[in-house]
């Protein structure tokens, strides 16, 4: 019998865990929807099928080996258009696996128009990555910029003329991770890992001061 009660006990804790990581998760569900609606929001279980197609050009849609989008957030007036959402994505499988989660925005404005670019921060494996070919455009009169950030886009001559000093100043003092652009859309990923109910106001006017500083 005694050797049966280690296994009952680890199958315990581990259903325990998982009613709490459930419950909580709910709780987080319920209090962002309800904060949404006081607020006139949309909001929806999962992104939008129409903004789907549209973050699916940015290569952050195929991270990791599967993804999925979670709660999401809305506010269009028409001109602007901005969509935070949860994302998450996992890599591997059993003891390989490996989960990350992420708070988007997905912003599309009438009078903002960008090249195809990309940029990430510049880890040291992405710097290591540059000395054996990994390409990234440098920002010549601001090397503090390109030391922060591996920038990837086309046309180059497009990509550094969109990052003046102006735009520069915007993105890096924004409380961003990373940041991509295509055409009047562009994605933000914010050092914020879930969207929730405490955060939902501040990600949403952040994400409106950087629209507005991109046009």
């Amino acid at each position: 019998m005694q050797q049966w009660i280690a296994p009952i006990l680890v199958l315990t804790a581990i259903g325990v865990a998982w009613l709490v990581q459930y419950l909580l998760e709910k709780k987080r569900r319920e209090k962002l929807l309800a904060f949404a609606e006081e607020l006139g929001l949309e909001a929806y279980p999962e992104l939008p099928s129409e903004d789907r197609s549209l973050f699916r050009v940015f290569p952050f849609a195929r991270r990791g080996d599967r993804q999925t989008s979670g709660l999401t957030v809305v506010i269009d007036d028409g001109e602007t258009r901005v969509v935070l959402f949860d994302f998450q994505t996992v890599s591997g499988n059993g003891k390989n696996k490996s989960t990350r989660n992420y708070a988007l925005s997905l912003i599309t404005d009438g009078g903002f128009k960008a090249p195809y670019l990309e940029m990430v921060p510049k880890t040291w494996g992405i710097k290591l990555g540059k000395l054996f070919g990994g390409a990234s455009i440098e920002i010549p009169d601001d090397p503090s910029f390109s030391n922060r950030f591996r920038i990837l886009g086309e046309p180059e001559i497009e990509v550094t003329t969109f990052l003046n000093s102006a735009r520069r100043a915007a993105i890096g003092g924004a409380k961003i991770k990373s940041f991509s652009a295509a055409g009047k859309s562009f994605l933000v990923e914010h050092e914020e890992k879930k969207l929730n109910a405490a955060n939902v106001r501040e990600l949403l006017n952040r994400s409106l001061a950087l629209c507005k500083s991109l046009r």
